[in-house]
């Protein structure tokens, strides 16, 4: 499923001789969990996302698309714990305990870091056989796959995402102006719609906000 991330996976040869070059390079960086970590995971989350499932035991966790003052980091199974149920050092973290107050962990895990403190979640129960991505209440993604392929691909798109979301949330709601006069809609009315190849993901947003 996620094979396209597996050429990122950190070995232990890969730090010898001239391959450091070529590792530091690489624009993900992938490590495999210790083999009792995914394990305690799943018994602390039961359900727990089958996509996330997979991916650590195909991928692992780690950091994608990162640079000096970027995080982008994929929790490892030990981090969702604590991180989720605020544990240890968590405990304090009150960036944390806002973040997760626009989640149910019931029903979503907190499970990759951006930038800042804030995270993305996944549904813990499948639609379709996918679980779903999501930001603020906002759905991003209808799968874990469909975003890490996007994301892969186009290190901006998430990034740009994000940040359209928040200036929604941010901007001030203007009142609507009531026309003195009803009039029925006018179908030659010069109205500019971009086409759906156009728009990017960022623009992407239905009428309750969800991207699509």
């Amino acid at each position: 499923m996620f094979s396209f991330l597996e050429q990122y996976k950190l070995r232990e040869e890969l730090f010898g001789g001239n391959e450091v070059k070529t590792v530091m390079k690489y624009p993900h960086h992938f490590y495999t969990p210790y083999p009792e970590d995914l394990p305690k995971a799943l018994e602390s989350f039961v359900p727990f996302p089958s996509e996330l499932k997979a991916f650590y035991e195909q991928v692992g966790f780690g950091f994608m698309h990162r640079h000096k003052g970027e995080i982008n980091r994929l929790l490892d199974p030990v981090s969702l714990i604590l991180v989720n149920l605020r544990r240890d050092e968590c405990r304090y973290d009150k960036a944390l305990e806002k973040t997760l107050a626009c989640y149910d962990i019931n029903r979503q895990l907190l499970f990759f870091q951006l930038n800042g403190g804030e995270y993305l979640a996944i549904e813990r129960t499948e639609t379709n056989g996918c679980n779903p991505i999501f930001y603020k209440g906002q759905k991003l993604s209808d799968s874990l796959l469909e975003l890490l392929t996007d994301y892969d691909k186009n290190r901006d798109r998430l990034p740009s995402t994000i940040k359209y979301i928040d200036s929604r949330k941010t901007e001030p709601k203007t009142p609507h102006a009531t026309p003195v006069t009803p009039k029925a809609k006018n179908a030659d009315a010069d109205e500019t719609v971009p086409s759906a190849k156009a728009r990017n993901w960022s623009a992407l947003i239905d009428d309750d906000d969800t991207i699509i």
